[in-house]
């Protein structure tokens, strides 16, 4: 494996503001971040999956829900996580 740049991310753990699912789509990437900053969350777990909260809504199959939904659960036992936001778009192809 090569090594294209060298970062140490901090070691230490930490609590998550927020567990956070949305849709993997780039053009909300703007629009999810500003939602973050005006609620104050700066420490996220981003649970980023094409459809986003429609995974739960509506999902295609089991493993789908089953997935995001351990990924909730990981993110409140190893961060503490108190808050779960989940997010969709009006023009979502999933």
């Amino acid at each position: 494996m090569k090594k294209i740049f060298h970062f140490d991310s901090p070691a230490d753990p930490y609590i998550a503001d927020a567990a956070l699912l949305c849709c993997f789509d780039h053009r909300i990437n703007r629009a999810v971040r500003k939602f973050m900053k005006k609620q104050g969350i700066e420490r996220p777990d981003l649970i980023i999956v094409a459809g986003g909260a429609k995974t739960l809504a509506s999902p295609r199959n089991d493993f789908e829900q089953d997935f995001i939904l351990e990924q909730v659960r990981m993110s409140i036992r190893l961060h503490q996580t108190k808050r779960v936001i989940v997010m969709s778009h009006s023009d979502c192809a999933t």
